[in-house]
């Protein structure tokens, strides 16, 4: 039995599926989740964010609902 919302598959609904999710909950700013798109970050993290913008995004988005993930 699963219960609530599984994760199938961390590059697609980790991450990535939080911020969207967060952004049309209204959960996160608006300036984030359109930064976020307009740097064309990737939002999962899997093998170093590609700019220090993107890790800034991240770790902003990361700060909003208190994350202990270090990386």
């Amino acid at each position: 039995m699963m219960v609530g919302n599984g994760v199938t598959n961390w590059k697609y609904d980790g991450t990535p599926g939080a911020f969207e999710m967060a952004y049309w909950h209204s959960l996160i700013p608006r300036e984030l989740y359109e930064r976020a798109h307009q740097l064309g970050c990737p939002l999962q993290g899997v093998g170093g964010w590609p700019t220090k913008e993107c890790e800034e995004v991240a770790d902003q988005f990361d700060n909003l609902f208190g994350s202990d993930d270090p990386s």
